[in-house]
């Protein structure tokens, strides 16, 4: 038997077992057998290549495409400047890319630009408008997400929940007292007008408080304050003097205080300043809400 590399090259066989004018006469050949799997087909009209892959039913698989063949320089792997040096989009159908498959020796490969699958939903850093184009959402609910870049983790992408956002957390937990009857002490120790327990709950909190301060005697004090009676903590205070016995005199301020997860108790408190006179508090008001 004469090997292949004896033969004279007019008597070297051809790759393929059958040729077909187009695809219709492809589609129309029959006969084939089990030992036919595996083989080519030629079809003449875009010289591409058909492996036969079943024969009951008649399946091909394309092995090659076809096209216009284009002459080329020849590129080297060594060669500074190669590629450049290769036609422009000569080829017919596609543009064509040279590249170097490392799982397979590093033998020369191509890859075909018509090859790449696209996203039209994918937004783009650099394109304009896409965003603005997106269906709007007018009233958002706390379970709705953001993509963001952590900026801590290297800007690795994550997501955050609306209520996780700090415009949500601002106003959030808002608890209120008031008491607007006029209340009347003679002692000199504070008492309770009214009181807030929050919840146990984390994060600041700012806390205001206002009343009304009288004395039955005139041009005597009298004192309200904030006060935390969980860690017996004055938050706020003032002092008054009356002129009248008339008057009454507004008395307030704010304080912030930090929860973390323990309830803690606030008293708006009031008293005669020296003890003995009658101080009256009135129009009591408390609200406390998270800032943070």
């Amino acid at each position: 038997m004469v090997l292949h590399k004896s033969l004279a090259i007019g008597d070297i066989h051809i790759p393929y077992q059958w040729s077909y004018a187009d695809s219709t006469a492809r589609g129309a050949a029959t006969g084939f057998v089990a030992s036919d799997v595996g083989r080519l087909a030629r079809q003449l009209d875009n010289n591409s290549l058909w492996m036969l892959i079943g024969y009951s039913p008649i399946t091909w698989k394309s092995a090659a495409e076809g096209g216009t063949p284009v002459a080329h320089a020849s590129t080297h792997n060594v060669g500074g400047g190669d590629t450049l040096a290769i036609d422009a989009a000569a080829e017919t159908g596609s543009l064509r890319t040279l590249g170097t498959a490392a799982t397979a020796a590093c033998a020369g490969n191509d890859a075909r630009l018509s090859d790449a699958r696209t996203d039209s939903n994918a937004i783009h850093k650099t394109t304009s408008a896409e965003i603005s184009a997106l269906t709007e959402k007018t009233t958002l609910v706390s379970t709705d997400v953001f993509v963001i870049e952590d900026s801590a983790a290297s800007y690795a992408k994550k997501k955050v929940q609306v209520t996780n956002l700090p415009y949500v957390v601002f106003g959030a937990n808002v608890q209120t007292a008031s008491d607007a009857t006029r209340t009347t002490t003679t002692s000199a120790t504070y008492g309770t007008k009214i009181t807030i327990t929050t919840g146990a709950n984390t994060g600041t909190y700012l806390v205001s408080w206002t009343c009304a301060l009288d004395t039955t005697v005139k041009a005597k004090s009298a004192k309200a304050r904030l006060y935390n009676s969980t860690d017996a903590t004055v938050l706020s205070e003032q002092i008054i003097e009356t002129s009248q016995v008339t008057d009454k005199l507004g008395a307030g301020g704010v304080a912030i205080i930090t929860l973390a997860g323990v309830a803690k108790t606030i008293n708006l408190e009031f008293c005669s300043a020296v003890g003995g006179d009658t101080t009256g508090c009135q129009y009591a008001y408390m609200t406390i809400w998270r800032i943070s």
